[in-house]
């Protein structure tokens, strides 16, 4: 028994000292690496990251349609959004990104509901629960 002890205390002991431990899911993983590439389930939502603009149905639009109307409204090409270059030609801090993107990304749902799309995305993170149509949801 004293011999299974020292030898778990061995091997647990070399894994501490080469930087490696077991995550809360079963995973080995180095100390230096982030916790997204010891999470399957995360990894797997954070590298398959959809586009804006496939959140979006409506009847008898086509895809073409829906990029047309999505670029129409103020979004990217790519099915994302753009953020203009301030005037000043200054760099964005961080709150000032963010602030305006979330101004962008309301200004093209709002434009994406008024020509009668449906937003089939999830309102379940503290980000998406403040979408237009998350917000609409809610009221009726």
């Amino acid at each position: 028994m004293k011999t299974i002890i020292r030898s778990l205390c061995v091997v647990v002991g070399v894994m501490f000292l080469g930087g490696c431990y077991i995550s809360r899911n079963g995973y080995i993983c180095y100390l230096t690496s982030p916790e997204l590439y010891c999470d399957k389930e995360l990894y797997e939502r954070a590298s398959n990251v959809s586009r804006l603009v496939d959140d979006w149905e409506s009847a008898g639009h086509s895809e073409q349609e829906r990029m047309r109307d999505w670029m129409s409204c103020g979004g990217g090409t790519d099915g994302s959004y753009l953020l203009a270059p301030l005037p000043s030609g200054k760099q964005r801090t961080t709150l000032q990104s963010n602030n305006d993107a979330q101004i962008v990304v309301h200004d093209i749902q709002r434009c994406m509901m008024r020509k009668h799309y449906r937003y089939t995305g999830q309102c379940t993170t503290s980000i998406t629960r403040l979408y237009p149509p998350c917000q609409s949801r809610e009221e009726s």
